[in-house]
C-alpha cells in the first residue's frame, strides 16, 4: 500500500485578478466602444483641467535630483495597464448601484482633498493624493468595482510621482543618513580602518595619515549627505518591485513579501555604497571618492540589489511550487503513480514548511 499525500499540501496556482473579482465563464476581451472612448476622453480632459495647477507644480519639482524619476512613473503605470489589458477588457464593465454610490463617494472625497490641499492647507502632496482618489472614484462609478480592483494598483502607483513635502522628506532621509554613517563606520572599524563618526559625519584617516586635500596630518571630514541617504534608490526599487509584483501571477503574500523586502535591501546596498566611497579616502584617493566612485557606485549598486531581489523571488518560488492547472493527475488518482518519483505529468507537490517535493 502506498501512502498518498494530503491534498491540503498541494500548492494551488494563484488565480488571475479577473478570477478573483469576476465569475465570467470565459475570458474574452471586449473592445471599448466609440462612446466609451469619448467618455474616457472627456473625463481625462476634465481631470487634466481640474489638476493643471498640480501638474505645473510637479513638473518644477521633478527638475530636482530627488524627484527626477517622476517623469517615468506615468509611463510605467501605462505599461502596467498594457500588460494586464486582456484581464481588464475581459471583466464586466457594468457598474451596480452600490458601485456607483461608492465611486461617487470616493470621487467626492478626492475632490475635497484636492481643494483642501490647495487651500487652506497649501499641501501639494495632499492634493496629489486627492487626485489619485478622484481617479479611483471615477473608475468605480463608470465601470464598477471589478474594473476598480483590476486597475487600482496602476492608478495608486502614481503616488510615486507625487513629491513629498520637504520637511517629510528630510524626516525620512535624516535617520537613513545617520544609519548609513553608523553602519559604515562600524563595519570599516571592524576591519581595522581608523575613523570616528558623529551623526552623519565621518572622520576618516588615510593609510598615510596625511590629508592630501589640506596637506596636513589630520583625518578627512566626510558627510553622508541627503543624496546619499538611500531614499532615492529605495523609491526606485519600490516602484520597480510594485510593477513586478503586479504582473507576476503568484500568491498575494509572495508579492507583498517581495515589495516589503525591498526596504532593507535598499538600506543595505546604500551602506555598501558609502563603504566603497569612504574606502577611496582611506587609500588617499579623495578625488575618486568625491567624483567618479560617488557617481559610479550609485549605478553599481543596482547589481547586488537586483541579485538579492532575484534570490528572494527564487526562494519564494521554491518553498511554494504551483502545480500545473492542466495536469490530469490533480484528480488525486494514485493507482498509476505509486512508484513514481514525481517526474511524470509535472505532478509535484510541496509542503510550505518543508519545501520538498513528493508524489501523491
Amino acid at each position: 500500500m502506498t501512502r498518498t499525500q494530503e491534498p491540503s499540501e498541494v500548492a494551488k496556482p494563484a488565480p488571475s485578478l479577473t478570477a478573483l473579482v469576476g465569475d465570467a465563464p470565459e475570458l474574452s476581451a471586449r473592445p471599448i466602444s466609440a462612446a466609451g472612448w469619448v467618455q474616457l476622453g472627456v473625463l481625462a480632459l476634465l481631470m487634466i483641467a481640474m489638476n493643471a495647477w498640480q501638474f505645473r507644480s510637479m513638473y518644477y519639482k521633478w527638475q530636482e535630483p530627488n524627484w527626477q524619476h517622476g517623469y517615468a512613473i506615468p509611463l510605467f503605470a501605462l505599461l502596467m495597464f498594457y500588460l494586464r489589458r486582456h484581464e481588464i477588457l475581459s471583466a464586466p464593465r457594468v457598474p451596480t448601484v452600490r458601485a456607483m454610490i461608492l465611486g461617487a463617494a470616493i470621487f467626492f472625497v478626492g475632490v475635497t482633498i484636492i481643494v483642501a490641499g490647495y487651500w487652506p492647507f497649501t499641501m501639494r502632496f495632499m492634493s496629489g493624493v486627492g487626485m489619485i482618489l478622484a481617479i479611483l472614484g471615477l473608475v468605480c462609478y463608470m465601470s464598477g468595482w471589478r474594473i476598480l480592483v483590476l486597475t487600482a494598483v496602476p492608478i495608486m502607483f502614481l503616488i510615486f510621482a507625487v513629491p513629498l513635502p520637504d520637511y517629510v522628506y528630510t524626516k525620512i532621509s535624516l535617520p537613513l543618513q545617520n544609519f548609513a554613517a553608523a553602519m559604515s563606520a562600524a563595519i570599516m572599524s571592524a576591519v581595522g580602518v581608523q575613523l570616528e563618526h558623529k551623526a552623519s559625519a565621518m572622520f576618516v584617516w588615510g593609510l598615510s595619515g596625511l590629508n592630501v586635500l589640506t596637506q596636513e596630518y589630520r583625518p578627512y571630514t566626510l558627510q553622508v549627505e541627503e543624496a546619499c541617504s538611500g531614499i532615492r534608490s529605495m523609491m526606485a526599487f519600490l516602484a520597480l518591485g510594485v510593477i513586478f509584483a503586479y504582473i507576476e501571477t503568484r500568491p498575494v503574500w509572495q508579492r507583498i513579501t517581495l515589495v516589503l523586502i525591498i526596504i532593507p535591501v535598499a538600506i543595505f546596498v546604500n551602506v555598501l555604497r558609502v563603504i566603497i566611497t569612504v574606502s577611496m579616502f582611506v587609500i588617499d584617493q579623495p578625488k575618486l571618492g568625491e567624483d567618479f566612485m560617488h557617481t559610479f557606485t550609485g549605478l553599481l549598486m543596482l547589481i547586488p540589489a537586483g541579485l538579492i531581489m532575484w534570490g528572494v523571488w527564487w526562494l519564494l518560488k521554491k518553498i511554494y511550487v504551483m502545480e500545473d492547472p492542466e495536469d490530469p493527475g490533480d484528480s488525486g488518482d494514485s493507482g498509476d503513480s505509486g512508484d513514481s518519483d514525481g517526474e511524470s505529468g509535472g505532478e509535484v507537490a510541496v509542503s510550505a514548511s518543508a519545501g520538498r517535493g513528493a508524489t501523491p
